[in-house]
């Protein structure tokens, strides 16, 4: 819907945004939307805060992030007792 709003409503102005958040970005790469979130990332300001969410750091998530954001941190959540996967 974004994107749509993007290209449909001039009106429409993100020269002043200042935050992104990309929640659940693994499912939204998953869903098929990499081609949708690569069109609203070059519309916005170059200059702004992006928090990028993900469950898992697949390769494509790690690709967005490198296209996506400037100096890029990773932070890694372990839960203590949990089993790892393997």
């Amino acid at each position: 819907r974004l994107q749509h709003t993007l290209l449909k409503s001039p009106e429409f102005n993100v020269k002043k945004l200042e935050l992104l958040i990309l929640d659940e970005a693994d499912r939204l790469l998953d869903m098929g939307f990499q081609q949708s979130l690569n069109s609203i990332l070059e519309r916005l300001p170059k200059l702004r805060r992006t928090g990028l969410f993900s469950a898992t750091m697949s390769t494509e998530v790690a690709a967005l992030a490198r296209a996506g954001l400037r100096n890029p941190r990773q932070v890694t959540v372990t839960v203590e007792g949990a089993k790892k996967k393997t």
